[in-house]
């Protein structure tokens, strides 16, 4: 991952200050182009470091599953149902950033990335995936 993408998915500017707690902003798009998006507050502030180890871990540079970080699945947003045969799991990471508000996750900052580094993405998705079968 370049400095260009990096600097793309997190907001360094505050990460120069000092800020409680970090925020995850991402997207599901589904197979007809219909979007759900979220923002949640985790409690704790990332370190820059780690937030640049979290982008790395992204499949292909900007995707992740985020039952398997402890986020919410998206897709089950959709009043018209989830179609498990023409859609996928995979959520795009939008930005990363350190903020004042309140955490709205009881996931910590460091649980989250710590999570992320481990994880397996293809793993991730066979077993969300078990939950539609």
């Amino acid at each position: 991952m370049n400095a260009s993408q990096i600097s793309h998915l997190i907001d360094t500017k505050t990460f120069r200050e000092t800020l409680p707690n970090t925020e995850v902003r991402y997207l599901y798009r589904d197979a007809c182009n219909y979007k759900q998006s979220a923002q949640a507050v985790l409690e704790g502030a990332l370190p820059l470091e780690q937030a640049i180890a979290v982008t790395s871990a992204l499949d292909d540079n900007c995707w992740f599953v985020p039952s398997g970080v402890g986020l919410e699945d998206l897709q089950e947003r959709f009043g018209t149902g989830w179609d498990k045969d023409a859609d996928h799991l995979f959520h795009e990471l939008v930005a990363l950033s350190l903020t004042e508000a309140e955490a709205t996750e009881q996931e910590t900052a460091q649980t989250f990335h710590d999570r992320f580094l481990a994880a397996d993405w293809a793993q991730d998705e066979a077993s969300v995936m078990t939950r539609y079968a």
